[in-house]
């Protein structure tokens, strides 16, 4: 357990630490880094779910904005994407957690929602390389009865998939569900093993080494 620095958060000019009577030392050992990722990935996850939730709201518009959906649909995509991406991870020379292990609960549907966004993240709105899924055409209008060139107009053909957010909106609650689970077993197995060291004698950190249990009028 590295336990170096101590960590105090100032509310309305107070300090967290002295409103719980406690001190807050920040854990950088393997699994509280593994810990911390999940949690990031947890973020991804709600950042897709928010643009997934505003794509349905303006969907239902009767003048829906175009302009809109194709914020919310990229968004919902790349904030998906994300928790899928390698990376670095937290901590020092560490690679990001996966959770490619949760994708075998996902039903079939939900399954092919997963792999059309990571698709559409790598072939289109990361990178420009899919025409159908947004290309321009160029076209020359001409006069109906004389035939005659009329003009030059550009024509945006973008697809902006309903059916996929919604797979996705489902994709999404199974498996913020999942890594909810596994947060939670983490921070429990984390616990058991500080409690452990504790009782041993073994688990103060170093940030504490020099802080006086009676506190500091005993000095």
């Amino acid at each position: 357990m590295i336990g170096t620095r101590v960590f105090d958060m100032v509310v309305n000019g107070v300090s967290l630490m002295d409103t719980y009577q406690e001190y807050h030392v920040i854990v950088e050992d393997r699994e509280a880094m593994h810990l911390a990722d999940l949690v990031s990935i947890r973020s991804d996850l709600e950042g897709a779910s928010a643009a997934c939730g505003l794509f349905e709201e303006e969907a239902r518009e009767d003048s829906a904005d175009t302009a809109k959906l194709r914020v919310f649909f990229e968004s919902a995509v790349i904030s998906y994407a994300r928790a899928f991406a390698s990376g670095k991870g937290s901590g020092a020379g560490r690679q990001r957690s996966k959770i490619e292990n949760l994708l075998g609960s996902l039903d079939p549907e939900q399954r092919l929602a997963h792999d059309d966004v990571l698709s559409i993240r790598n072939r289109h709105v990361g990178h420009r390389v899919d025409p159908t899924e947004q290309s321009v055409m160029v076209l020359a209008t001409f006069d109906r009865q004389s035939l005659k060139f009329k003009g030059v107009a550009p024509f945006l053909v973008d697809r902006i998939d309903g059916g996929l957010m919604a797979g996705l909106a489902s994709c999404v609650g199974s498996l913020a569900y999942l890594v909810d689970l596994e947060i939670s077993r983490v921070m429990d197995q984390l616990a058991k093993f500080y409690e452990l060291q504790e009782s041993e004698g073994r688990i103060l950190p170093e940030a504490l080494l020099h802080v006086n249990p009676r506190g500091p009028e005993a000095d």
